[in-house]
């Protein structure tokens, strides 16, 4: 049977046994008996402290596992995050170098400009010739009689 702290152990027994000390010094209790009443004292506080040593040991480990476990769990969902941002990020370069049309965006990525998804395709398809006009407008500039409204010449916008 072990105990975790046997100085704790020593210090119960002296104080279970210490009722007895003005019978000793008195002489009403032998010294014999004295230090077997003593020893009886240090077995029971000795099983005593075995007992709650192993108790608090069970206990300790029992929380320990749990928090073991928790960290287990958190590693898991940040490495399964951390699995579908790169997957994510793989999805977005895929399609982003799908429409690439050899410039370099952001990152130094070709053909990304850090949009994702139809709006990159749309912007990306102007980066060949257009004057910064995105969408619909720069479709409009490369046909002039679509909308009178825009100066094929890449000056400045008449309003109609």
């Amino acid at each position: 049977m072990r105990v975790r702290h046997p100085e704790l152990v020593l210090a119960a027994a002296t104080l279970v046994s210490a009722p007895m000390l003005p019978g000793l010094i008195d002489g009403g209790i032998s010294p014999l008996s004295a230090l077997v009443r003593f020893l009886i004292a240090l077995v029971a506080c000795w099983m005593a402290g075995s007992i709650l040593s192993r108790l608090i040991t069970a206990y300790t480990n029992q929380v320990r596992r749990a928090a073991i476990a928790k960290q287990i769990e958190e590693e898991n969902t940040r490495r399964r995050i951390m699995a579908e941002e790169a997957l994510r990020r793989r999805a977005d370069r895929a399609t982003g170098a799908a429409g690439a049309t050899g410039a370099t965006g952001q990152n130094g990525v070709p053909g990304s400009n850090g949009i994702s998804g139809n709006k990159a395709n749309v912007d990306r398809s102007n980066v060949n010739g257009s004057n910064g006009i995105s969408g619909n407008d720069a479709n409009r500039t490369a046909n002039p009689g679509a909308n009178p409204g825009v100066n094929p010449g890449g000056g400045e916008l008449r309003m109609p």
